[in-house]
């Protein structure tokens, strides 16, 4: 979840998730769309971007990757009511248990 240093505020632009690997934001990301929940990843690096190419060529970010690979931006505005945010959040608990469950077998299982 999104962490505000103590010397900082927010612009409450946006909320998001940041799952352990891209696999399971795949799937987290289907099913919490599935149930009914507008969610997206959040973008594409600009530096991968169409333009960002044109302009600076290929360049690696790993960091960067990484975590545009692992996150799942939520639905996020002013009228989003309490039910709809309290379904948010059980459909996405329900999803991440799930999913942990899963990768904590296929890394037993392997």
């Amino acid at each position: 979840l999104p962490s505000i240093p103590e010397d900082c505020r927010s612009n409450y632009h946006l909320f998001f998730i940041i799952l352990p690997t891209a696999e399971q934001r795949d799937q987290v990301l289907n099913e919490i769309r599935d149930a009914g929940v507008k969610a997206v990843f959040h973008y594409v690096p600009l530096h991968n971007s169409p333009k960002g190419l044109e302009l600076i060529g290929e360049l690696t970010l790993p960091v960067t990757e990484d975590l545009s690979a692992r996150l799942i931006r939520m639905p996020f505005y002013h009228g989003l009511t309490t039910e709809q945010q309290d379904f948010c959040i059980r459909i996405i608990i329900e999803s991440v248990t799930k999913n942990a469950r899963k990768l904590c077998l296929s890394i037993t299982q392997s």
